[in-house]
């Protein structure tokens, strides 16, 4: 979900799973990653590089379910 050039801090754990990642790719675009027990990625939260805000929501087989912002111009977005 990050790019090899990403600024990103790790959270894990008391097991040391990763649950929780905040980064700022080299576009500028910054994230928040949730990630459940098994280290799946589940929620994603961004403002893309344009200052557009979105929200990811991932299923258990790793597939975008649904994802809700706003574009650069403040038109809503919805995508099931």
């Amino acid at each position: 979900m990050t790019s090899q050039d990403s600024a990103v801090l790790d959270f894990p754990d008391k097991e040391g799973k990763g649950r929780l990642q905040l980064g700022v790719d080299p576009d500028g675009s910054a994230f928040v990653h949730l990630f459940d027990k098994n280290e799946q990625a589940r929620v994603q939260l961004a403002v893309e590089s344009d200052g557009a805000p979105v929200t990811a929501l991932f299923d258990q087989d790793k597939r975008r379910r649904l994802v809700f912002g706003l574009a650069s111009d403040g038109f809503p977005d919805l995508t099931l």
